[in-house]
């Protein structure tokens, strides 16, 4: 049961890396184009895609460690189905 519990804590945490990510790079490509359009205010455009784009990743840091907590808190383990597959989680809260 503990060999399970812990496959369960991994597959959450990465579900939660997984989704911050896809959404972390989304961010990334339009932030972009909006920095592009800076280039016209006479910022600079390096430095203003740096401070952004790290400003970013720090709130992603964040909001990963909040949806691991409510993956593994929310989430269920089928002991039935874990017999038959490599591993099955299931969270329908999510």
């Amino acid at each position: 049961m503990k060999k399970t519990r812990n496959r369960f804590c991994e597959l959450m945490m990465l579900k939660a890396i997984d989704e911050a990510w896809i959404e972390q790079v989304d961010f990334t490509q339009q932030l972009r184009g909006i920095i592009s359009g800076r280039q016209y205010a006479s910022r600079n455009p390096l430095f203003e895609f740096n401070k952004e784009s790290y400003k970013a990743f720090q709130k992603m840091q964040k909001e990963v460690k909040i949806r691991m907590m409510r993956n593994i808190l929310l989430g269920e383990i089928s002991e039935e189905r874990m017999e038959h597959s490599r591993c099955w989680c299931r969270n329908e809260n999510i």
